[in-house]
């Protein structure tokens, strides 16, 4: 069960920010400070869409050197949050775009921090660098989840690192297909691992398998509520210009009619369910990754949401003061075609 919630804001005028957490540690030695004492609250956005991963930190009653700290210096922004019975999860890391004061009356004023992640707007991994240092003691797993945290993305099947522990320091330097790359010729190959890279997820195979690691949610696990949807209309306006380019382009009269003969003779692909779920703040949850949802509340429910679902997007909220939420809403699709009630 997870017990007393417990979060972390790491405020740093550090260039690269993965140097200042090692393994699970945040070292205080590093120029930076951890925001403590004061009450804040946040949103974090993270999507398949990389420029919608967004936080927003709004801080109440800062002194004035934290405020002037924040809005004269270009500072990076690390946080976690979680349960003090469990691992605690990264589920940011990125800089400061955006910090302006507020005094909201004669005895309350904050500051707004809005951040964009480190990875920024559809950046390639090999544009993404990284400088860190991994202690001794730690294990394969950490290496690898210090890596996907730094530019916001899933890492998949890799649970069973956790008990290869590092023998020595290991030092990441590099850009992120570079030292991806590296960790597996020096370290996971001996295991008959490696890694499947692509700019969505970092994927550990072992032996020609992988093993996939879902999150279980009901009602005795945190979920809140699960609704599924399902929508066979909707066409963004990107597909749309892709598919009759040269027509909005002006280069053409009508819309390419070949296309649209070809589309008509296709035979219909069936829709893809959808769900939109909330749950406590779970931070094995994580964009990409399965989840398996069973949103029943008795043996006779045969229209509630049962299924696991692929994340598309999260959005966690919440504060680190008593009363506040601290929940996380997310969409998802289906991952197969789903488990239905009375299929076995």
């Amino acid at each position: 069960m997870a017990f007393n919630r417990k979060m972390e804001l790491f405020i740093g005028v550090f260039k690269d920010a993965a140097k200042k957490y090692i393994g699970t540690d945040i070292k205080p030695d590093e120029e930076g400070y951890l925001i403590e004492g004061l009450d804040y609250d946040f949103e974090i956005v993270s999507s398949t869409e990389y420029h919608k991963n967004t936080a927003t930190f709004t801080i109440y009653n800062p002194d004035n050197s934290t405020i002037q700290e924040i809005m004269t210096a270009g500072c990076s922004v690390i946080f976690k949050a979680g349960y003090s019975d469990e691992n605690m999860g990264t589920l940011f890391v990125g800089q400061i775009a955006m910090a302006y004061p507020e005094i909201v009356d004669t005895e309350t004023k904050k500051i707004v921090i809005i951040c964009k992640s480190q990875r920024g707007a559809q950046y390639p991994l090999q544009r993404v660098y990284i400088s860190a240092t991994v202690e001794e003691g730690n294990s394969y797993y950490d290496v690898l989840k210090l890596i996907a945290d730094y530019v916001g993305i899933a890492l998949s099947g890799a649970e069973k690192l956790k008990s290869h522990k590092l023998e020595d320091t290991y030092i990441i330097n590099g850009n992120i297909r570079d030292e991806v790359e590296n960790f597996q010729t020096r370290k996971l190959r001996a295991l008959g691992g490696g890694v499947i890279i692509s700019n969505n997820e970092l994927i550990y195979f072992e032996n020609n398998a992988i093993e996939f690691t879902s999150v279980y949610l009901n009602y005795n696990t945190g979920l809140i509520s699960a609704t599924a949807q399902r929508d066979e209309t909707y066409q963004s306006s990107e597909d749309a210009f892709n598919e009759n380019r040269e027509y909005y382009m002006g280069l053409a009269n009508s819309p390419n009619k070949e296309t649209l003969k070809e589309r008509e003779l296709e035979s219909k692909v069936p829709p893809r369910n959808e769900v939109n779920f909330e749950c406590i703040l779970h931070p094995g949850l994580h964009v990409l990754t399965p989840v398996y949802i069973d949103a029943r509340r008795s043996v006779e429910d045969h229209i509630s949401v049962v299924g696991t679902f692929y994340i598309q997007e999260l959005t966690y909220s919440g504060g680190n003061y008593s009363g506040s939420q601290y929940n996380v809403s997310g969409k998802g699709w289906e991952y197969s075609i789903g488990e239905k009630l009375g299929q076995g």
